[in-house]
């Protein structure tokens, strides 16, 4: 693929965008609490006031670094078979087909990069890509997904359940507006699990809508 000026440019502009940001949160971590001039709630104050700039830099460190919920996630490494199921419309008999993705570690085992393919679905080539991990800040398990049937991209959030099934939540845009989606991972062993997906509807109540069936290969 080409790469124009504006195209390097733009890259440019975003990396050395990332790079101020982190650096922001140190600065802003180095000052203390003498140098917030925003407008938290006074038991936010407080608390941070209660830490010294250098514990306050030790207690952000310590949440960058992928701890035990990281490890949930290195489970899906590896390259895997798919065997699809969704239903496209209500009473109709469900959509099938077949599928592979690929998963690896990234960024020192702070994310999972997922490539999901498939030959045919509704006659057409299709390609996703999940970037999934574990926000040691809000303490909360956080993904994104974005297929080539659509141009958005979907930001989901959620937890681990104590059957170790886990639970995203999140919304999907349609022409007609957003639509809740949850989707429910249940491993049955190491090389075999199961994503089961969920609409909501106008009442609030939940409808299954597919599932996807993984085995390692």
């Amino acid at each position: 693929m080409m790469k124009t000026k504006s195209g390097k440019r733009a890259a440019g502009l975003a990396f050395g965008a990332g790079v101020v940001t982190t650096a922001a949160a140190v600065v802003l971590l180095g000052a203390g609490p003498d140098h917030d001039h925003d407008h938290k709630p006074h038991d936010e104050h407080d608390a941070a006031a209660a830490m010294s700039p250098q514990e306050e830099m030790e207690a952000y460190m310590a949440t960058i670094m992928p701890g035990e919920h990281h490890k949930h996630l290195v489970k899906s490494a590896g390259m895997w078979d798919a065997k699809t199921s969704f239903m496209m419309e209500p009473g109709a008999p469900p959509v099938e087909g077949v599928g592979t993705m690929e998963c690896e570690m990234i960024f020192g085992g702070r994310y999972l990069e997922c490539r999901f393919h498939m030959d045919d679905m509704m006659g057409m080539p299709f390609d996703g890509l999940s970037h999934a991990g574990y926000d040691n800040v809000r303490q909360q398990y956080v993904s994104t997904w974005m297929d080539t049937f659509g141009t958005g991209i979907m930001y989901m959030t959620g937890h681990m359940h104590e059957n170790g099934k886990m639970e995203m939540h999140g919304k999907t845009a349609m022409p007609s507006g957003e639509k809740g989606m949850k989707i429910v991972s249940e491993w049955h062993s190491d090389d075999h699990f199961t994503d089961t997906f969920y609409d909501q509807m106008p009442d609030g109540t939940w409808v299954k809508s597919g599932q996807i069936e993984y085995t390692r290969r």
